[in-house]
């Protein structure tokens, strides 16, 4: 008799303690009858157990007084028509059985795979771990796993897995060892082919010049590549996520990144630019796109980033600006973003209220300065009466160049006669100042000032710019040198 029986069957009577190879007997009564019942356990490709194969053999219990043991060709019987690859081993390590399946999976007699003959089978690269791992088991009797390639039939190298288990009698003397071995070689290369995409995909990561990370949807930081590492100044993954992410982000960004962070784990996508610091004290602007990561079941799992160092771009764009508003001689705004700051202030009067006075100067003669000394001492002429100006006036004031030796002043805040004031200031400071040449030469010069204000009555910028140039050009008529 033979039963096949579940690990999760109900016991009825049964003591199943099946935990190896090894072989457990037991009796079993029914009625007038017993059965000497032994338990062969078998396995799944992964070695759990699967369900337990049961010899049973009848006994009148008029004829005997105790049950009779199975013979052990009783095992080799059963696991000859197992569909699994078994072995049996011996106390002296060499291997004196192989089941059918075995046999015909390697396509070799049982005399040509006796003893080390199997190995024959076994592929070079592998076949010196194979022993080894075999023989340490052996000798500690224990349980091993190995996954190895075995030559089949056909001469092709298919992957295995091996379960070997020691093997002792009901005494519990070694007896040699048990192997229960499955084809896993489809899983095997798909296992290798997953590794192979994986190796691939983190070879372009690692050589991707952008930071690319992975955010946990608690904001801990799960990936990060070496170029991500770099910008952090971290030597590796583990000290980022020790530090966090929040610990490099300067604290004026801090809440944009979290709200960035919300944001994606809700299911947006998003962009933004923020400052960090590493830990080598290097401030970098970054900009990051992120996007959120989903899980089998469409839920977002993590937030993925894609960020670059934008430090280089942001100065060269700063560098545009300046250059675009200012002039390049004496550092003032230029003409162009005189008026735009003017516009500007004049709007803000229009809507609060408030005075405010426009300034319009022109070097008296400046046409000898550049004819008698030259147009590199006109140049410098034209930056000290610059800085003159800058050192005299509020942080709220604008001066500008507006082309030639034309300044104008934007006085906010600053009625007309507070306007008068100041210029005929400027006026007097220019006029003592001294612009001294490289060959010693002092220049002075002076200067003729115009002035307008828009005190509450409506106007716009044309109008004052006018009404000041009329002014100035008054100041000229009337022997220059004055503020009209």
């Amino acid at each position: 008799m033979s039963q096949v029986r579940s690990p999760h069957d109900p016991p009825n009577n049964w003591r199943l303690k099946v935990h190896s190879l090894s072989r457990f007997v037991f009796p079993i009564s029914f009625s007038s009858l017993k059965y000497p019942s032994e338990l062969l356990p078998y396995f799944q490709e992964r070695g759990s157990l699967r369900s337990c194969i049961n010899l049973g053999h009848e006994m009148d219990v008029a004829k005997h007084s105790a049950p009779t043991q199975p013979h052990r060709s009783d095992y080799f019987r059963i696991a000859d028509e197992s569909p699994a690859l078994i072995w049996s081993a011996g106390v002296d390590k060499l291997c004196h059985w192989f089941n059918k399946s075995w046999l015909a999976f390697t396509g070799r007699s049982m005399a040509q795979e006796q003893g080390n003959g199997w190995a024959e089978g076994v592929h070079p690269d592998d076949i010196k771990m194979c022993f080894d791992r075999y023989t340490e088991a052996f000798e500690a009797r224990e349980r091993f796993t190995i996954e190895y390639r075995l030559r089949n039939h056909d001469g092709e190298y298919r992957w295995i897995i091996d379960f070997g288990t020691p093997d002792y009698d009901e005494a519990g003397v070694f007896k040699g060892y048990n192997g229960l071995c499955f084809d896993i070689h489809e899983r095997k290369v798909l296992e290798e082919k997953r590794q192979s995409q994986t190796n691939f995909i983190e070879a372009i990561l690692e050589c991707e010049p952008e930071c690319v990370k992975v955010v946990s949807p608690v904001g801990n930081l799960e990936m990060m590549n070496r170029a991500g590492l770099d910008m952090l100044e971290v030597a590796n993954l583990e000290e980022a996520q020790s530090l966090g992410l929040i610990h490099f982000i300067l604290p004026a960004h801090q809440a944009g990144f979290i709200d960035l962070h919300r944001r994606v784990m809700a299911g947006e996508r998003g962009t933004l630019e923020f400052e960090v610091v590493g830990e080598k004290g290097t401030k970098r602007w970054l900009e990051t796109h992120a996007a959120p990561l989903y899980d089998k079941s469409g839920k977002v799992s993590a937030l993925i980033g894609i960020t670059r160092d934008v430090t280089e771009r942001r100065a060269f764009l700063k560098k545009l600006e300046y250059q675009a508003h200012t002039d390049s001689l004496t550092g003032l705004p230029n003409r162009g973003y005189f008026f735009e700051l003017a516009e500007r202030e004049l709007n803000r009067v229009s809507r609060y209220g408030g005075a405010i006075s426009l300034l319009m100067l022109d070097i008296d003669r400046f046409k000898d300065v550049n004819d008698r000394y030259g147009h590199k001492a006109g140049d410098l002429v034209l930056i000290n009466l610059a800085r003159t100006c800058q050192s005299a006036l509020r942080d709220i004031d604008v001066v500008g160049r507006l082309g030639g030796e034309e300044f104008a002043i934007l006085l906010p805040e600053t009625d007309n006669g507070k306007a008068f004031e100041v210029a005929e200031r400027l006026r007097v400071a220019i006029a003592n100042s001294t612009t001294t040449l490289a060959d010693g030469h002092a220049i002075s010069i002076t200067t003729s000032f115009g002035v307008t204000t828009r005190d509450g009555a409506p106007a716009d910028l044309d109008t004052l710019i006018q009404q000041a140039d009329q002014a100035m050009y008054s100041a000229k008529g009337a022997g220059r040198n004055k503020v009209l």
